[in-house]
């Protein structure tokens, strides 16, 4: 498997589109998947074990202000939190405008896991100082 830091962003973009864009995968399926890179990323970036308890994300996240993470990377992530809590607990519909997610949702949520692995990568090169490729 070759490095992170090797992998072009055009190569990010086709393996998202491979892995991401299947005819079987569902709206809430990305936003299930979306929630557990936000949950692996910021208990990554906060240093906390990894056993959690559950609904702590929501501070999780609004904890990453206090390691200088930009507050719109934080509304990428609270994004995919709200997308992935839709996604696995399939709430009662109801009178809810809209009931469900639906394609043009996917839209916005792989758009906040694109800037979310954005943030991910950028972070890391900070952490370990290792110097930016160049990549056209």
């Amino acid at each position: 498997m070759p490095s992170v830091w090797s992998i072009t962003r055009t190569t990010r973009a086709a393996l998202l589109r491979q892995n991401l864009l299947s005819p079987e995968i569902a709206s809430h399926d990305i936003g299930v998947a979306g929630r557990r890179l936000v949950e692996f990323g910021a208990k990554n970036v906060l240093g906390t074990p990894k056993a959690q308890k559950s609904g702590e994300l929501c501070s999780l996240i609004d904890k990453l202000h206090n390691k200088s993470v930009s507050t719109w990377v934080s509304s990428y992530m609270h994004t995919l939190r709200a997308f992935g809590n839709e996604g696995a607990h399939h709430k009662e519909t109801g009178k809810r405008i809209p009931q469900r997610l639906d394609q043009e949702d996917l839209v916005a949520c792989l758009v906040c896991v694109q800037r979310v692995l954005s943030f991910w990568l950028i972070y890391q090169q900070e952490r370990f100082q290792t110097p930016p490729a160049i990549v056209k």
